[in-house]
């Protein structure tokens, strides 16, 4: 990968002036460096960070069951949802829900951050970063505002809703 990286006013000005900011987690290595780095985005609520299950990113603050969120939406919830920056790094995505959702709402801006490869998945891309995602979340988080956004706390709300329905439903199917 790339070491010389060096991130664009241009982006810091666009993340500063995103609303609802969602990174969207494809098929990565296990990543500790980059785990640290969405950690702080994701404790501050700076942003909603939807990880698949070969994303090897886990914290509680993440959002990883992506396919148990997406089918309960209406029309009016894919506008409450959709973001107006989205940022996808790792390979393919699995989740056909996201995909859809994704294409189905013009993104504003959508960065994509990989060293080699750059495809324009949901038929939005803004930015190719050409570097590794740890590199550039870590000359991002030192210059960005890391202020909370409702964003984070819709989609809170939404999965805390699911995770209670799939609990009960989970309890239901006990035999005792």
């Amino acid at each position: 990968p790339k070491r010389k990286y060096q991130l664009q006013q241009k982006l810091i000005t666009e993340w500063n002036n995103s609303q609802k900011i969602l990174i969207l987690t494809g098929t990565l290595d296990k990543n500790p460096q980059l785990e640290k780095l969405l950690e702080q985005l994701a404790k501050n609520h700076s942003a909603v960070i939807l990880t698949e299950i070969n994303s090897n990113l886990h914290h509680e603050k993440f959002f990883p069951h992506i396919d148990r969120y997406l089918p309960s939406f209406n029309e009016e919830d894919y506008d409450t949802f959709s973001p107006d920056l989205l940022i996808t790094i790792g390979q393919n995505v699995v989740s056909k829900r996201i995909k859809e959702f994704l294409r189905n709402k013009k993104i504003a801006k959508h960065w994509h951050i990989d060293p080699y490869w750059q495809p324009d998945t949901y038929f939005s891309l803004t930015e190719k970063i050409n570097t590794s995602p740890e590199l550039f979340f870590s000359q991002l988080i030192s210059k960005i505002s890391l202020e909370p956004n409702d964003y984070h706390n819709i989609w809170n709300m939404k999965k805390e809703k699911l995770e209670l329905k799939h609990q009960e439903y989970a309890q239901s199917i006990k035999i005792g």
